[in-house]
């Protein structure tokens, strides 16, 4: 994921843990972070609609239920893709 895609500075500070999971309601703040970057997950689900493949990573080991950034973001792009 590149850093237009990721949590803001202010919600690495507030909010993401050490191993990288969004705590508790940081989540929706993120939400609404990576939905202002609407042209940026259109973008992506093109790429996907025109069968490439995109790939979103996080750099270290996680564990734990809370979601992880990646995974909110391929959700916002298959949604994408489905319109």
């Amino acid at each position: 994921m590149g850093p237009d895609l990721g949590p803001s500075r202010a919600l690495h500070r507030g909010g993401v843990r050490e191993t990288g999971h969004l705590l508790g309601g940081v989540q929706d703040a993120y939400l609404s972070e990576i939905e202002s970057r609407h042209a940026r997950i259109e973008d992506l689900a093109a790429r996907v609609r025109q069968g490439k493949t995109i790939t979103l990573a996080l750099l270290q080991r996680v564990s734990g239920r809370d979601p992880l950034p990646p995974v909110l973001v391929r959700e916002l792009i298959e949604g994408a893709v489905a319109r």
